[in-house]
């Protein structure tokens, strides 16, 4: 493949989909989403372990993406298409 980092595209859409998903999520364990009284949800363990591995997996995907996108270029080795792919997914 001459140029295969075309198909990533539309990845950071969904990278932004995710960002926004996780703020919400914080906000709202916060209690600072307009119409929900505030309660305070974020002290239960179970919840901040889950908003935890949220920003732990974000993050990954991030980093992944970032380097696919810097790697990207006419005729990229094996490598550079592994990652690439796997920024897809």
């Amino acid at each position: 493949l001459r140029w295969p980092h075309i198909f990533l595209t539309l990845s950071p859409t969904y990278m932004g989909i995710a960002q926004a998903a996780y703020d919400f999520t914080v906000a709202y364990l916060r209690g600072k989403i307009p119409g929900i009284p505030p309660v305070k949800r974020r002290m239960y363990p179970t919840k901040q372990i889950a908003v935890a591995q949220m920003r732990i997996t974000l993050e990954q995907t991030k980093a992944l993406w970032f380097q696919a996108i810097s790697e990207a270029g006419p005729n990229p080795d094996k490598d550079q298409v592994l990652r690439a792919y796997a920024a897809q997914y």
